[in-house]
């Protein structure tokens, strides 16, 4: 397991937030990853990976408690 340093929840991601916990549902399709870097203050406004943009594996989901998890193959 990796631990990345600088990570924030963006613009995006808080609006998506919001709308999970007003009861609407989540359906995640697919996951990338960028090998660039952002500066720390263009986080929140972040919209899209830098530098590439590859296709991480989702694995098969399992429920944990209340928790979903998503395992994913780099």
């Amino acid at each position: 397991m990796d631990i990345w340093a600088n990570t924030v929840l963006t613009d995006k991601g808080r609006a998506l937030q919001l709308k999970l916990l007003q009861g609407q549902t989540l359906q995640i399709n697919r996951a990338v990853t960028g090998a660039g870097k952002v500066p720390e203050v263009n986080l929140r406004q972040q919209t899209n990976v830098t530098e590439g943009g590859y296709e991480i594996n989702l694995q098969p989901v399992r429920i944990e408690g209340e928790k979903l998890i998503i395992p994913v193959m780099l």
